[in-house]
This record gives C-alpha cells, structure tokens and sequence, in this order.
C-alpha cells in the first residue's frame, strides 16, 4: 500500500507497510467513520 504515495507532491517519507496492524490490515490512531472519531 505504501507504495501508491511514492512520487506524489510533497511526500518526503513512507513508512514501510510493516507499521500495519496485521489482524485488522489498519494503521494506528483513532478510527474516524463517517465523521465519527473513535479511540482506540
């Protein structure tokens, strides 16, 4: 996935996809779902 922001405008650094929840295929942070910002 990180992959597809390689090259685009002003992208200084991509953390490798490694930083992924494996379980769940998310990165960290809260969830935001339809204007809605759950804690994790």
């Amino acid at each position: 996935m990180s992959l597809k922001f390689h090259g685009l405008p002003e992208v200084v650094f991509i953390l490798p996809d490694v930083y992924l929840y494996l379980e769940t295929k998310e990165f960290g942070g809260d969830k935001y779902d339809n204007g809605v910002i759950t804690p994790r």
